[in-house]
C-alpha cells in the first residue's frame, strides 16, 4: 500500500511539473517574440598581414611554433600574437595608449620584479615562482605586454623583451 501511494505521488508531481512547463511555453509564445541576447566573440583570428596593415611589423623567434595572430575588439583595438617555443607559451599584446597598461590578462601574486633597459626602452619584468611571467613596456605610443607560461625564467623574459623591442616597428594609428 505504501509503495502504491508513493508511486501515485511521484506520478502526480511529474504531471504537475509537465503542466507548469507546458503552460509557461504557451504563454510565452502568445507574447511578442523576445529577442535573445546575442553574445559575439570579441576575439578575431587574423593574419600577419592585418598587423602589417595596422602599422605593426614584427618577426617571430626562429624556433617559434603554432603562431596565431588575433585582434580583440575594444577601443582601441588590441593586437595579440600567441606562439610556442618548445613547451613554453608566449603571448604578445599591443595596444595604442597614452601610458603603460598591463594588457597581459595575468594576475598572479608576483614574487619577483625587476626593471631592465634595451636602448631607450625600459621594461618591468615580473615572475611568479616559475609559473608565469610578464614583461611590460611602453614604446611609440603603445603599451606592450609579453606573457609567458611554462618554463618561466627572468632570463627568458628579458631575452624575449630585447628580441621584440629591437625587431619591432610600430606605426599604429
Amino acid at each position: 500500500m505504501m509503495k502504491h501511494l508513493l508511486s501515485l505521488a511521484i506520478v502526480a508531481a511529474v504531471s504537475a511539473a509537465a503542466y507548469v512547463i507546458a503552460t509557461k511555453s504557451d504563454s510565452e509564445s502568445k507574447d511578442e517574440p523576445k529577442e535573445e541576447a546575442q553574445l559575439t566573440n570579441p576575439v578575431t583570428v587574423v593574419s600577419e598581414k592585418e598587423f602589417l596593415d595596422a602599422g605593426i611589423r614584427l618577426r617571430l623567434p626562429e624556433d617559434a611554433a603554432n603562431a596565431f595572430w588575433m585582434t580583440v575588439r575594444g577601443t582601441p583595438l588590441l593586437y595579440s600574437l600567441n606562439f610556442f617555443l618548445g613547451e613554453t607559451e608566449y603571448n604578445l599584446r599591443i595596444r595604442r595608449s597614452a601610458s603603460l597598461q598591463n594588457l597581459s590578462g595575468m594576475y598572479f601574486p608576483w614574487t619577483a620584479e625587476e626593471t631592465v633597459s634595451d636602448g631607450d626602452t625600459r621594461a618591468v619584468i615580473q615572475t611568479s615562482s616559475d609559473e608565469a611571467g610578464i614583461a611590460l613596456w611602453y614604446r611609440d605610443g603603445c603599451s606592450i605586454s609579453l606573457s609567458m607560461k611554462g618554463a618561466v625564467s627572468f632570463e627568458a623574459l628579458d631575452g624575449m623583451f630585447r628580441f621584440f623591442n629591437s625587431s619591432m616597428e610600430l606605426h599604429l594609428t
